[in-house]
């Protein structure tokens, strides 16, 4: 595998980061590394592999997926065990969008019975249920995340200010692994 370089940036006046200081330095910084983040997230989920971009990981082939909008228990117990056919160690993780989680939460896991697909407990067959906003909705993986491994080469974090834009001033943050 090879290095990929990922960035975000904003603009704000010369005027702002003079008279916000320290504090609105630090919101623009937080912000862009919220952005990073998000970004890191949907290439690690969903990177086609091409044009620069990582491989995410439901487009490896091989890797099985689930709709979160006909799910039902039965489904969810062919998951896992699909997941333990293929000789995966646990501890196993279910990942969905907010929305997908709420829904499971209201979906009867068994007519008749009072328990759902979610417990309260925020598990689901015994294993934890994470959300995350970088999963589609309706798109649910499951799985032992603890092989998947994002490495980071290089200084890490880099902010850069751009002096030669007149009145603004461009913060660019960038990963730039050495390449």
């Amino acid at each position: 595998a090879r290095p990929h370089r990922v960035h975000a940036w904003t603009e704000c006046s010369r005027k702002m980061i003079m008279v916000g200081g320290e504090p609105f330095r630090r919101f623009v910084i937080d912000a862009v590394e919220k952005d990073l983040a998000v970004a890191i997230d949907q290439g690690g989920l969903y990177g086609s592999g091409t044009s620069g971009e990582v491989l995410g990981i439901a487009n490896v082939s091989g890797i099985g997926s689930f709709s979160g909008a006909s799910l039902g228990y039965g489904g969810m117990c062919e998951a896992e065990t699909d997941v333990a056919s293929a000789n995966a160690e646990g501890p196993y993780t279910w990942a969905m969008s907010p929305a997908t989680k709420s829904l499971l939460r209201q979906r009867v896991k068994i007519a008749s019975q009072p328990s759902y697909l979610i417990e309260p407990d925020g598990t689901s067959l015994g294993h934890r249920v994470a959300d995350s906003s970088s999963v589609t909705d309706g798109h649910i993986l499951f799985g032992s995340f603890k092989y998947v491994h994002l490495f980071f080469w290089g200084a890490g974090l880099d902010v850069f200010i751009n002096p030669y834009v007149k009145d603004i001033e461009r913060l660019v943050t960038a990963l730039h692994p050495d390449s």
